[in-house]
């Protein structure tokens, strides 16, 4: 049977005029219509990772194949490989990879940094995932030979085992990590800075707040271990997260005046993150205004401070409130924005003109709850308070 498209489809008509008139035909039309509509979509490429390994390995076969050649041989292209694993949360081929290996303190390190990606990256099953990588990190643990690995592969391997511990956070993870310390202590093997940092991390983040001031006080001092501003971001964040503005600033008060740690702005923004978190918006504004002044102003944290802003003119729609907000807006105008940081700002911002037309906010009245944007405000205590109508005042 001949095809649509296969047959005269146009028809010409000279006109009066010299002009001619070209006609499609209908069946034309909707054959490249439909054939459009059939086309096959592009399949997703590869999840995030280093160019040069989504060229190498694009698939979980090509990580097998990898596996079985004598490339696999050299340790730090079979590290990249594993990682490269763990990005793209190809978990089984993961497990797999890890059973053809030795239990070394190398390989602990790795197994335990891609289990930890992968947790974050794959999907589906998370219990089963979780109990699996424990087991699996744990009979490494009691296969490895100390005697047969330096002093700093153990250190990074036990810093890595302590994060994947902190990232399944169950009562197995947990208990391994408490063994695995006490082991150390017992071996009275070295312990570096990122060994520390990873078990204050994980300590923090059980709420063993008198064991991270401990460590901090007495153990930094005395090994001259010197606590840094990551170790501060990253305790803040902690105290963001659970919404302890009050542990965020005994963390402040520790590190900061006590230890002389140099805040950076992602310590200010830390900060402001966990009074905001906890509902202390005055607080938080206070914090980032002056880094709202400056011109590095990151694009994720622009929104955040822009968030703080809409509310406080949500609470008070006063001109002085709306003036800030407004200056703010014009003097980031040029911060480069993408993906999901575009769209909450655009968002914002059309919020914002909402509630200046008086109009606009006697006919649709914008309450407390339509007007938290960012996702940091949606995980806060503000979800919490009375859905406030405009102008309420509750903003202490």
């Amino acid at each position: 049977m001949t095809s649509v498209l296969a047959r005269p489809w146009w028809q010409e008509q000279v006109l009066n005029n010299g002009w001619t008139r070209v006609t499609v035909s209908a069946a034309a039309v909707a054959a490249v219509v439909k054939t459009k509509a059939t086309r096959p979509k592009p399949r997703k490429g590869p999840k995030k990772g280093n160019v040069e390994d989504l060229t190498q390995w694009p698939t979980e076969e090509s990580i097998l194949d990898f596996l079985n050649s004598q490339a696999s041989k050299n340790p730090h292209t079979l590290a990249r490989a594993l990682r490269h694993c763990g990005r793209q949360g190809w978990w089984q081929v993961l497990m797999e990879a890890n059973a053809l290996q030795q239990a070394t303190g190398f390989q602990i390190s790795i197994f335990a940094s891609a289990c930890a990606d992968a947790l974050r990256t794959s999907k589906g099953k998370k219990a089963r995932k979780r109990d699996e990588a424990i087991d699996f990190l744990e009979e490494m643990w009691r296969k490895l030979d100390l005697r047969k690995n330096k002093v700093q592969e153990l250190q990074y391997a036990l810093s890595s085992s302590l994060n994947l511990c902190k990232e399944v956070s169950t009562p197995k993870a947990l208990s391994l990590a408490d063994e695995l310390w006490e082991w150390f202590e017992e071996k009275e093997v070295p312990k570096n800075g990122v060994l520390f940092e990873s078990y204050l991390r994980l300590q923090e983040s059980q709420g063993h707040f008198d064991s991270v001031n401990d460590l901090l006080m007495r153990i930094m001092v005395e090994q001259d271990i010197k606590a840094n501003d990551r170790t501060l971001v990253d305790l803040l964040e902690l105290a963001a997260q659970r919404r302890d503005s009050k542990r965020a600033d005994d963390l402040w008060h520790i590190l900061v005046d006590s230890l002389d740690v140099e805040p950076n702005v992602f310590a200010t923004a830390a900060l402001a993150k966990a009074h905001f978190m906890a509902g202390r918006l005055r607080y938080a504004e206070e914090l980032l205004a002056s880094e709202a002044q400056g011109k590095t102003m990151s694009q994720r944290l622009c929104n955040e401070y822009l968030q703080i802003l809409l509310i406080l003119c949500h609470a008070a729609p006063t001109p002085a409130n709306f003036q800030k907000a407004s200056d703010f807006i014009e003097s980031k105008a040029i911060v480069r924005r993408d993906g999901g940081a575009k769209n909450e700002w655009s968002k914002m911002t059309s919020l914002l003109q909402q509630m200046k037309t008086k109009e606009s906010a006697l006919s649709k009245p914008l309450r407390l709850h339509h007007i938290l944007v960012t996702k940091n405000s949606q995980r806060s205590m503000l979800m919490y308070w009375t859905d406030h109508e405009m102008g309420a005042q509750y903003v202490e």
